[in-house]
Order: structure tokens, then C-alpha cells, then sequence
């Protein structure tokens, strides 16, 4: 509990800090000034659909080698588990979809963990690589500084993160930590999810990683073009790394003020005003977030009121 409070409280402040620079930067009034096309955006929340499903197909792939779940196993969790992402501060979800797998399929906390780390590997390096590509359609990148700091943070985390997981996979922790055999207790059977995921399954998942992101680039190209603003190609990936970069802050549900703060400065870089950044994110936030969210709650009260056993497939 005292955990939940302090990552509810640190949430709470990052996402009041960012919608300060909302209020400060923005003519609020701009906001409906802006023509909304529905069908665009209609087509953003297909889009994002889509990405969820590979996702899904993805995560499937990487718990092969532990458990052979269904296709429809696999996206339930993960749907409840993003939709707890937005419901929950600091995102929470991820590790609530961990604790459903525990819970629905009977699988160890430790390998769960391990393939959604190795997710956001795959992630993390797809979208600083947009994020690097993207900058390239910036004019000045002094101009830039919150862009900068995100490549400087975001290169060397995610990167960095790479070179641990594959050095888990070639090095036991036994005799580092045999010292604490309770840490080692724990530690051990996280690592031995790591080393079990064949290499070419991992490799497997970057290429499916540059499929979701291509899917999820154009839904949020999608979203601004529906409010009348066009971004070339480089523009895109620099808004698709800011904006996925800003998630992993942790930040109020529905990553309130944060998701604002990053597609700000995006369509800033890009030549626009900093209010269509906010309106391009408070759509994200209604018909994406929001679709995503009621579906994964109304999963869950399902799953709930069906109150299931192991539903493991064998």
C-alpha cells in the first residue's frame, strides 16, 4: 500500500507539473477553433486495434516456450493489462497483467515478467530509433531541448537495458548474489525466463515491433490529420517517439497532462501551435485511451462474473 501511495502521489505531481506548461503555453479557447474529422478518427482507433492485436501475437510468441496459450488467452490479459495502464496511475497495468497470469493461467510471476521486459526492450528501441530518425525534420535541434533530452535519456536506457537482458542470458546471478539466497530466490527464476525465449523468437519479436509501431504511427498520424495537420514522414516518427517516450513517466490515468506536454512540443517542432497538440492528445486520450479502457473493464467484469478456473491450454 505505502508503494501504491508514493508512485499515486509522484504521478500525481509529474502530471499537475505538465498541465501547468499546458496552461501556460496554450490558448485554451484555440481549441474550437479546430474542425474535427470523425471518420479519421475513426480510423485511428482501427488502426491502434490493429496494433494491439499484433501485440498480442507477439506476446503469444514469447510465452511459447513456457506455456502454449491460445491466441485468445494471450490478448485477454494483455487487453485488461493496457486497459489498467490507463486506469491506474504510473502504469500499473503491466504489472496487474503479470499478476493475471499468475491468476488465470497459473504461470510464474518471474517468466511473465521477463517477456513483458522483453517487450519493452523491443519497444523502447523501436521508438528511440523513430525518435532519432525524427529529428531530422527539425531545423535546429538548440531549439529543441525537451527532444534532446529525450534522445539522451531514452538512447542509452533502452539500449543500455539490451545489453543487461542478453548479458542474463549468458551469466548466472548464482554466485554474484549467493549471499542473499532470498533476493536469489527470487532473481533465479526471472533469469531462467530470460534464457529460455530462443534467440530467434526474440529477433522475431523486433520485427513484429516495427510492425506494431508502423500501425500505431498511423494512428496518431490519423488523429492530427483529423484535426486539418498533415506531418511528413520524419514528423511522424518524431511524434511517435515523444509521445510513446512520455508514457513511461509515470503520470495520472489516462496519462493526463504528460500525453498533452508530449504531443505539444511535437506538433511545436513541426511548425504548429502548441494547442492542436493538446487537442490531438485529448482525442487520443477520448476515443483511443478511452475505447481501450471501457473494452479491458468490461473484460474483466466478464472474466470476473464467469469466475474461471486455471484456464491453461494444453
Amino acid at each position: 500500500m505505502k508503494s501504491f501511495l508514493i508512485k499515486l502521489v509522484t504521478s500525481v505531481f509529474i502530471g499537475a507539473f505538465f498541465s501547468a506548461w499546458v496552461v501556460q503555453n496554450v490558448n485554451l479557447r484555440e481549441l474550437a477553433t479546430y474542425p474535427i474529422d470523425f471518420t479519421l478518427i475513426g480510423l485511428a482507433i482501427a488502426l491502434s486495434a490493429a496494433a494491439l492485436h499484433l501485440r498480442a501475437f507477439r506476446w503469444q510468441k514469447l510465452l511459447l516456450p513456457f506455456i502454449p496459450l491460445t491466441y485468445w488467452q494471450v490478448f485477454k490479459a494483455l487487453l485488461v493489462g493496457h486497459a489498467m495502464n490507463v486506469v491506474l496511475p504510473a502504469r500499473l497495468g503491466e504489472l496487474f497483467r503479470v499478476n493475471l497470469c499468475k491468476k488465470w493461467y497459473a504461470l510464474s510471476r518471474s517468466v511473465a515478467l521477463a517477456t513483458l521486459i522483453w517487450e519493452r526492450i523491443a519497444d523502447g528501441v523501436t521508438v528511440v530509433s523513430c525518435l532519432i530518425i525524427g529529428a531530422l525534420s527539425m531545423n535546429s535541434l538548440s531549439h529543441h531541448e525537451e527532444v534532446v533530452g529525450l534522445i539522451f535519456i531514452g538512447t542509452p536506457l533502452f539500449f543500455g537495458t539490451l545489453f543487461i537482458f542478453f548479458l542474463l542470458r549468458r551469466h548466472s546471478l548464482a554466485h554474484l548474489l549467493r549471499n542473499w539466497p532470498k533476493l536469489l530466490a527470487r532473481v533465479l527464476p526471472f533469469q531462467k525466463g530470460v534464457q529460455e525465449v530462443p534467440l530467434s523468437t526474440l529477433m522475431g519479436t523486433i520485427g513484429l515491433s516495427l510492425c506494431v509501431w508502423t500501425l500505431e504511427g498511423l494512428s496518431l498520424w490519423a488523429i492530427v490529420r483529423g484535426i486539418g495537420i498533415a506531418l511528413t514522414l520524419l514528423q511522424t516518427l518524431l511524434l511517435v517517439g515523444v509521445v510513446s517516450l512520455s508514457t513511461l513517466l509515470p503520470s495520472p490515468p489516462g496519462f493526463l497532462g504528460t500525453l498533452q506536454f508530449a504531443f505539444g512540443i511535437s506538433l511545436l517542432s513541426a511548425g504548429c501551435s502548441a494547442a492542436t497538440g493538446v487537442l490531438a492528445a485529448t482525442l487520443t486520450q477520448i476515443f483511443i485511451f478511452g475505447c481501450l479502457a471501457v473494452t479491458g473493464m468490461l473484460l474483466l467484469g466478464w472474466t470476473a462474473l464467469k469466475k474461471p478456473r486455471l484456464d491453461v491450454h494444453t
